[in-house]
């Protein structure tokens, strides 16, 4: 039996929650890559929250569940997505990724059946690539997924990761929330009443596009976003809190001695001593990056990253205190 082009079975509902802001060069492609599902019954939601381009008026020209709300951060977006929800389960996806698998939510539904129905979050295997193939696209990239040995296919990086991929609605809505105070951190510190109940996928991987941002600007404007946020992970983990701080001052301290390098080596090269520990690191980093992709100008640009990124969250971290002095501060970017 048919339903348009869906073919209606005895699978367990599932509601897709698309939280967005400002996401209005890939919403459209991120909605159609679900609608395009060989499955049934689904329900799309996109919450945005409070984009000031034309994500919403783009949204709404399919047949999805639209809800507005004012802009409060993606852990709000979320949880609002979640009480809406009237799925057995729940796919959480990023406005700016696109699944490329259409059979992605028969193989979520089928593993969470051979659980018994009694699995609370599925995990599947999937297979990244980067939205660019542009040389600070690939070099963005292949940094942030370092720890997991990306690799290079036909010019392009991909990464191999064991991804969150559902959940079981039950498990979301009464034990356990995204903190709405976290801002850029709210898949961080993730609150369970209870120890989910894990399952992963015997499937072979799926394929996506996502990660990194389109340009170094959106990346910039994200770091600053992660300084910004440590302001309420102090409540969470002081480690973390001053881990990231230690690390924004420190690589923000190296670009200014790099800047007075004419002066300062002038007068002592006693000066760089302590930037000694963020040189080997670098390196190793980058020759880490080459020996899994063999990409010369994408590894030999991670140091770059590496100080820009410290840099935001230190600018990031004072806008924060900034806000907090005049009482305006909120976890939303």
């Amino acid at each position: 039996m048919l339903e348009g082009n869906k073919v209606l079975t005895n699978f367990p509902k599932i509601s897709v929650i698309i939280p967005a802001y400002n996401e209005e060069k890939y919403i459209a492609s991120a909605i159609e890559c679900f609608l395009k599902q060989v499955y049934y019954p689904l329900e799309i939601i996109v919450v945005d929250d409070g984009s000031t381009d034309k994500t919403p008026e783009l949204a709404s020209r399919f047949p999805i569940k639209l809800i507005r709300i004012k802009h409060s951060g993606p852990a709000k977006a979320k949880n609002v997505g979640v009480e809406a929800a009237s799925g057995e389960l729940i796919v959480i996806h990023d406005a700016n990724d696109i699944i490329l698998d259409d059979n992605f939510l028969t193989k979520i539904s089928i593993t969470y059946i051979s659980s018994g129905k009694r699995a609370d979050i599925i995990l599947m295997p999937i297979v990244l690539l980067p939205r660019r193939r542009g040389l600070i696209n690939k070099a963005m990239f292949i940094r942030d997924y370092l720890k997991y040995r990306p690799k290079i296919e036909n010019g392009t990086p991909v990464v191999k990761l064991l991804n969150t991929v559902a959940f079981k609605s039950e498990f979301l809505k009464y034990h356990a929330k995204y903190k709405e105070d976290l801002g850029a951190y709210e898949d961080t510190f993730f609150s369970e009443k209870r120890e989910p109940k894990k399952v992963i996928s015997s499937f072979t991987s799926i394929r996506a596009i996502g990660g990194a941002m389109d340009s170094l600007g959106q990346m910039t404007s994200r770091w600053i976003w992660y300084g910004k946020s440590l302001i309420p992970i102090w409540r969470y983990s002081k480690k973390l809190f001053i881990l990231k701080v230690i690390y924004g001052i420190y690589t923000t301290s190296f670009i200014i001695a790099l800047v007075l390098f004419p002066i300062v080596n002038a007068l002592s090269s006693l000066f760089y001593i302590p930037f000694i520990p963020f040189l080997i690191t670098a390196l190793y980093r980058a020759v880490k990056a080459y020996f899994y992709t063999r990409d010369f100008m994408s590894s030999l640009f991670l140091p770059f990253l590496d100080l820009l990124q410290g840099l935001c969250v230190f600018a990031g971290l004072l806008k924060a205190l900034i806000l907090l002095v005049l009482k305006r501060y909120t976890p939303a970017k």
